[in-house]
């Protein structure tokens, strides 16, 4: 019986891990509890951020896994499958990773009732981005009605 290929193994089990944290990001998981929502409904916040920065390390190590394990070709087990799988998760995870952090910058701002946050400092000297984040606030109200 031939030898397994443990670090190709290693490498799509974490690619698969990855692609796991990718998909539970885009689920809201922090109650909004500032600016009259009383956690009424949920919004991207810290942990889905964490989620999508342990899907880009675990994709990166899955790239590192699957391409040691090329060189042991007379070992039995997953070499290419890795590689790809984390390939698209790195991508993946740098395309999501900007909205996610805008969202978790949204919940911030909203759950310390506009005094804390890069979006806080932003409405401070500008009137116009202030009556636009209001009516996005306002839209979220509407959800929860």
């Amino acid at each position: 019986m031939q030898e397994k290929n443990v670090k190709g193994i290693i490498g799509l089990i974490l690619a698969i891990v990855s692609l796991i944290c990718i998909f539970v990001a885009w689920y809201p998981m922090t109650k909004l509890t500032g600016m009259g929502l009383d956690g009424k409904l949920s919004f991207y916040g810290t942990v889905n951020l964490m989620l999508i920065v342990a899907a880009f390390v675990c994709a990166v190590a899955a790239i590192v896994f699957a391409a040691l394990s090329k060189k042991h070709k007379d070992k039995v087990g997953p070499r290419n499958s890795g590689l790809v799988i984390g390939i698209i998760c790195l991508i993946l995870s740098l395309l999501c990773s900007p909205f996610i952090g805008l969202f978790t910058t949204v919940t911030e701002y909203i759950n310390s009732d506009g005094e804390r946050g890069a979006i806080a400092e932003a409405v401070k000297n500008d009137q116009e981005m202030e009556k636009k984040v209001n009516e996005l606030i306002d839209q979220l109200k509407d959800q929860v009605k």
